[in-house]
This record gives C-alpha cells, structure tokens and sequence, in this order.
C-alpha cells in the first residue's frame, strides 16, 4: 500500500491533483457529505476488502488531517472512492457510465441537527477563517521563498546542477535496465509531504523495497535537480512541492524513488556546497523568515481542524449508520463483484 497526497496547502492556497487523478479510471465514486458522516470510514473500509483481496491500494490522505482519507485507488481495477467535497469539489463529467455519487448526506437525520443551524453556522465561519489566515501567513512566506531563489539563481551556475544530475540519471537508467517504465511521459503527480495542522508530514510507503536517493539542499536546487532526471529518465511518479506546487521535490523511476533529504536513504545527493556561493547570512535569515510564516500557517490549519472536529460531533450524533452502511456494502459491492 502506497500512501500520498492529492492536495496541500501551498502558498497559493489549497492546491490539489483530484481531477487529474481520476481521468484515467474507468468506475469513480464521488464522496458527498459534510463533517462527521462517515466518508473517511467509508473509505478505510473500501481500503481494507482491497488489501484483503491482494490488490495493489493506493491511499490519499487529507493534508487537512494526515489521519484521514481523501481517496482511496485500486490501481488493477481503475477504480477509486474520493472525497468530492470542498476544498476538492469533483462532480461527475460521464455520470453513472463512469461516476457515481454517493450523498452521504442523506444519512443524517434533520430532526436530530435542525435545532444547532446557528451554532453550525457559526463553526463553519470560524473554519473559514482560520484557513484565511493560515493562507495569509502561507503568503506571506512567499516573499521570503522568492528570495532564496533569487540569492541562488543569481549566484549558482544551475547547469552545474544539471551536471550532478546527469550522472545520476546514468545510475538510475542502469537500474531499471530493460524497464518500460524508464522515459516514460504523462507520470502521475503527487505530493510526498504537505503542509498539515501537523507540521509538514510525509509518508515514507512510496520507498519501499526502492533505492532511495535523498536529495539535500533548497527548493529551487532540488527542483532543477529532479527536474533535469525527469527530463532524461521519466517517471512513474512525480512529486511536487508542498509549498509551492510549481516546484518539484521527487520522483519514482522503477525501482528508484529520488526524494528531499529523508532517514536511511541508500545514497544522499548533496547540493548545498553550491548554496556556499550565495550570501548565506541573507539566505539564513530569508529561510528563518520563511519557516516562520509556514509555522505561522500551520498553526492556524491546526485551528481550523479543532473547529472541524467540533462540527463532525454534531452530525456523528445525527447519523443513520444502519443507512450509511448500506450505501458502503453498495460501494463494496459495485467495486469488487
């Protein structure tokens, strides 16, 4: 089982690959539903019968919360089970033929949540507002993170850069000898890591049973690093930049996975003797500003999941479970027989 991100909250905003995902399955179940109805448990479900009938699973996990799911894939059976509620509104482009809804919200009982619409309201303004000032601390950053970039562009010679990562794309292509997966275009775009109420946390399940090569260094280095292998080799699986989603920080070549410093790699690529020639007082400082604003940020999107977690506990409390499993074993079902 592979473990991932669809979305992450970049400097931009919420910035997530949930369209792009899912173009190319055959059968997609849209999620739809508030706080607290049970599409993440769904999911989990849907995850479990995958693995337990030996298909290779995918998950995608909500960088909202890192310990809920936003998707789940089963790669054999080009089918996945998404969340398609906001931030990641998805709605159906070939309606039943390829995707159904599944309204979660026909699962809580009126009677039993009429009587809390102000205090719910009420919640619901205090969620958006702590992801507005998360966003703005996010932004904030960005000033900071432009100016690391330019302290490095104008004092680096990327083609070094591009020297360093040729030779590696020699290793990786003697790796994956006879691999149809070597130059292979259109990879799937992910994220590793995203900016979370948690911090930035990532999931290490993409590097297993691969040879890992870890790369160190700042954002713009790594991205002309990775970028100039993806260029030569291909890839199977990009992944982007959690802060911001123009950058990449990592791929999947067959059975190598190039990913930003990591514990226990096979093998670390180093760039940051080029980051000697910059002004590295300036670049300190701007990176210290940086992580502030993000720390900044993060604080906020951990705010915004107390309030979440406030408004799931009325509509738990609301549910018809007997229904909400039956439109599971009606997923289930659809999916595997």
């Amino acid at each position: 089982m592979d473990r991932y991100y669809l979305g992450s909250n970049t400097y931009k905003g919420f910035y997530g690959l949930y369209e792009e995902a899912i173009a190319p399955l055959d059968r997609v179940f849209l999620l739809k539903g508030g706080p607290g109805t049970g599409k993440s448990s769904l999911m989990k479900k849907v995850m479990k019968e995958g693995l337990n009938r030996g298909h290779k699973v995918e998950c995608w996990h909500c960088s909202g919360d890192p310990n809920s799911l936003d998707g789940v894939l089963l790669k054999e059976l080009g089918a996945a089970v998404i969340d398609a509620t906001a931030p990641h509104a998805v709605e159906p482009k070939i309606p039943v033929a390829k995707e159904v809804i599944i309204n979660l919200l026909d699962c809580v009982r009126r009677d039993k949540i009429k009587d809390y619409r102000t205090h719910l309201e009420k919640l619901a303004n205090d969620k958006k507002e702590c992801f507005v000032r998360a966003y703005e601390h996010l932004k904030c950053g960005f000033g900071y993170f432009t100016q690391i970039n330019r302290l490095l562009t104008v004092n680096v010679d990327m083609g070094e850069i591009d020297l360093v990562a040729r030779e590696y794309t020699l290793k990786i292509a003697g790796e994956n000898m006879g691999d149809d997966k070597v130059k292979k275009k259109g990879a799937g775009r992910r994220f590793f890591r995203a900016i979370t109420p948690e911090g930035v946390v990532s999931f290490d399940d993409a590097l297993k049973d691969k040879k890992v090569i870890a790369v160190k260094g700042e954002d713009i280095l790594i991205d002309r690093f990775v970028t100039t292998l993806v260029d030569s080799v291909g890839g199977d699986v990009i992944f982007l930049n959690p802060y911001d989603a123009d950058f990449v920080e990592g791929c999947v070549v067959g059975d190598v996975a190039v990913v930003r410093e990591c514990g226990n790699p096979d093998c670390t690529v180093d760039l940051t003797d080029f980051e000697k020639k910059a002004d590295l007082y300036a670049l300190s400082r701007a990176r210290a500003k940086l992580d502030e604003e993000i720390e900044e940020g993060v604080g906020n999107i951990s705010k915004a999941r107390s309030v979440h977690m406030g408004i799931e506990r009325f509509y738990v409390g609301a549910m018809d479970f007997d229904l909400a499993d039956k439109l599971t074993d009606r997923v289930l079902k659809d999916i595997f027989d």
